[in-house]
C-alpha cells in the first residue's frame, strides 16, 4: 500500500510538471505572437505612404493635421483636456 501511494505521488508531481511547463510555453507563445503582430501592424501601417508623407488616421498627409502629434512617419491622435464633465 505505502509503495503503490508513493507511485502516485510522484506521477502526480510529474503531471504537475508537464502541466506547468505547458502552461509556461503556451503563455509564451502568446505573448510572443502578440508583439509580433503589434510590431507588424504598425510597421505595415507606417509604409503604406509614399516617401514624403505620414499617415494619419487612415490617410497620407504632408504634415500632422491639429490634434495630432508628429511621431516619424504616423501622427498620432493626441485626446485633448482631461475628460470629466459635471
Amino acid at each position: 500500500m505505502f509503495r503503490h501511494a508513493c507511485h502516485l505521488g510522484r506521477d502526480r508531481s510529474t503531471i504537475l510538471a508537464l502541466l506547468r511547463r505547458e502552461l509556461v510555453t503556451s503563455m509564451l507563445r502568446w505573448v510572443l505572437a502578440t508583439a509580433l503582430v503589434a510590431l507588424l501592424g504598425s510597421h505595415a501601417m507606417a509604409q503604406t505612404c509614399p516617401s514624403g508623407f505620414k499617415s494619419a488616421a487612415g490617410a497620407c498627409v504632408k504634415s500632422c493635421p491639429a490634434g495630432y502629434e508628429d511621431t516619424g512617419r504616423t501622427c498620432t491622435y493626441r485626446r485633448q483636456g482631461g475628460g470629466g464633465g459635471s
